[in-house]
């Protein structure tokens, strides 16, 4: 969990001047880095690796929609939403990984100088990596073939690597994939202590602060594992709006005391925006969704009405609006 060797060797072809160094090995890699490094041992930083891992790749990618980004037509606005792998571990790699002492803090945190770096490729191989991990063990989606006839396909086969001329080891480890996070909090506890005074209630609302929201869930029924198993609830923070620009990343925390946030490999650590600055200086709007399903599970909270939900703002220069927040059900299909 640190940057090879191969790549700090300052004769190769492999080294770039322009990184972070503060985080050259033995340093650990923080998949959910805010632009500060936090103190806590190794064993902490790798625990909280391995269970961002398996948060973004099996707790929150229940749905083929929030693993591989919002549903795109001609005509719709471009930048719908990510899927969740992208703002965490891939675009949090760019920001760890760049140089804070350069203007843009090239080369990996700016999008013109980002391919300058051989680790660039590297953290591409390893997204490739985790969509062949994806469609091995947990992908499958419907469509209709040219008679109109509905087929079920696993990803595995229409997307088979080995005839592109490579496979992955079968037999490597993946440690994060069974290492589900742990509630912070006791279940006779479960909801954040939050005065309504401290609630924040209007909207459009500009996230220059930690703000906390009570968001009203679609029913306090307990759900059936079937219809779990049918459909995902989700959390989305709904229009999202900064500069195209500019560095972005702010955490969600759901039934936390904003005083006394959990650590990130806690169960009320639900996830991160985080968006690597482009060339385009115009403001870009989006939506976050975050599956919660297990979580409610976790927390014992499933026949709650309603949820708190802290967003932290970590990094960004500009101004963010947040138009509201909802949850709905969506097919995981």
């Amino acid at each position: 969990m640190y940057i090879h060797e191969i790549f700090t060797n300052t004769s190769s072809s492999l080294y770039d001047k322009y990184r972070n160094a503060a985080h050259q090995p033995p340093k650990l890699l923080d998949l959910n880095y805010s632009g500060t490094d936090d103190d806590v041992d190794d064993v902490t930083q790798i625990i909280e690796n391995l269970t961002m891992m398996y948060q973004q790749m099996v707790s929150k990618a229940t749905s083929h929609r929030l693993f591989y980004g919002e549903p795109y037509s001609a005509g719709d606005d471009p930048s719908l939403g990510a899927r969740n792998i992208e703002s965490i571990p891939y675009n949090n790699i760019h920001f760890w990984t760049s140089d804070p002492t350069q203007t843009n803090e090239e080369d990996m945190r700016a999008f013109y100088s980002t391919g300058r770096d051989p680790l660039f490729y590297s953290n591409h191989s390893n997204v490739d990596h985790m969509w062949s991990i994806y469609k091995d063990k947990l992908g499958e989606f419907l469509f209709y073939d040219e008679k109109k006839n509905l087929v079920r396909v696993k990803v595995r086969d229409s997307l088979d690597t080995k005839k592109l001329g490579y496979v992955y080891d079968k037999n490597a480890s993946i440690p994060w994939l069974e290492l589900k996070p742990t509630a912070h909090k006791s279940t006779n506890k479960r909801k954040a202590t939050v005065s309504s005074s401290d609630l924040t209630t209007t909207f459009p609302v500009t996230l220059s602060d930690t703000i906390s929201v009570e968001v009203t869930r679609l029913s306090a029924m307990k759900r059936t594992a079937a219809q779990k198993k049918a459909h995902d609830e989700v959390l989305v923070i709904k229009g999202i709006e900064f500069a195209w620009n500019e560095t972005v990343k702010f955490d969600v925390y759901v039934n936390n005391d904003a005083d006394s946030l959990a650590e990130k490999d806690k169960s009320e650590f639900a996830g991160s925006f985080v968006h690597v600055p482009h060339k385009h200086k115009k403001n870009i709007k989006m939506n976050l969704r975050l599956s919660i399903t297990s979580l409610l599970e976790e927390w014992d909270a499933e026949t709650d009405i309603s949820l708190v939900v802290t967003l932290v703002p970590k990094v960004g220069k500009g101004p963010i609006t947040i138009e509201g927040f909802s949850i709905e059900l969506i097919n995981t299909t």
